[in-house]
């Protein structure tokens, strides 16, 4: 038996084990043990009952009479016991609300500040990166440009030692009365531009929270709820049964109006 200090509480009789006090004494009996054997006797009445005349169905009527008051007297026992309790309940719930509303909303207002620092962090980080991209993309268009100018100055620098090392070889011909071939001709190769170096845009150093984390989930999205079908496959689904669209489409199966999205949550660290 489970022994407890003296105060209230309740004990059935019916139990292997009744809840007792310290000096093993029930601390309250359900019911009586009488009024438990009438019932149980009744019970046993209505069992072995068959209905194969009229007197065998007029007793019939009167067993089902007795076991619906019988019934009618337990529920109302069950009530009167259990609504100390129930009151209890309700106080306790009162008391606990007013202290964890207000834990709960101060919970839900300092995740939401740390949230928007976190997004200010990430938009500063995002910034910074555009930035030094930016500024890359800047520094390799002009080195391309200057590139461009170096690589025509060569290519003219090339026409130019070719014309005149034609020439020279058709001012020879002309002399000397016989085919001369001009000199194969060399000129600097194009100077290579290399491209400035990019001021280096510092990139801010996120802080991160102990406490919280953010992760991703799938949810259910009904974007149209009038497109839902009212069946798919035999499954009525309409009311909405947002389970048994989560199944259909995990499974692959096509739900007008719904789909499944990813959406990032914040929430405290270790939550699964």
């Amino acid at each position: 038996m489970t022994a407890l200090p003296p105060g209230p509480a309740y004990a059935s009789a019916l139990l292997p084990s009744p809840i007792v006090t310290a000096d093993n004494k029930p601390l309250l009996v359900v019911f009586e043990a009488a009024a438990i054997g009438a019932w149980q006797g009744a019970a046993a009445k209505a069992s072995s009952l068959i209905v194969t005349d009229a007197e065998s169905l007029k007793t019939a009527d009167a067993t089902l009479v007795q076991l619906h008051s019988m019934a009618k007297a337990i529920e109302a026992r069950r009530v009167e016991l259990k609504k100390p309790l129930t009151d209890l309940g309700k106080a306790i719930e009162s008391v606990v609300a007013q202290i964890a509303e207000p834990l709960s909303e101060a919970k839900r207002s300092l995740l939401g500040k740390i949230s928007a620092f976190n997004r200010i962090q990430a938009e500063a980080e995002d910034k910074a990166r555009q930035e030094r991209l930016v500024a890359q993309a800047r520094a390799e268009a002009e080195r391309a440009r200057l590139q461009a100018i170096e690589d025509d100055k060569h290519r003219k620098a090339l026409a130019d030692a070719k014309m005149r090392a034609e020439a020279e070889a058709a001012e020879l011909e002309a002399m000397l009365g016989s085919p001369v071939k001009a000199e194969p001709v060399a000129v600097a190769a194009a100077l290579v531009v290399k491209a400035e170096p990019v001021a280096a845009v510092p990139i801010p150093v996120a802080v991160k929270s102990e406490a919280i984390q953010t992760r991703t989930v799938r949810k259910l999205e009904i974007f149209n709820a009038d497109d839902v079908p009212i069946k798919i496959g035999g499954q009525l689904i309409r009311p909405i049964n947002e389970s048994a669209v989560k199944e259909m489409l995990a499974a692959g199966i096509d739900v007008l109006g719904c789909r499944m999205i990813e959406v990032t949550e914040t929430v405290m660290r270790g939550t699964r």
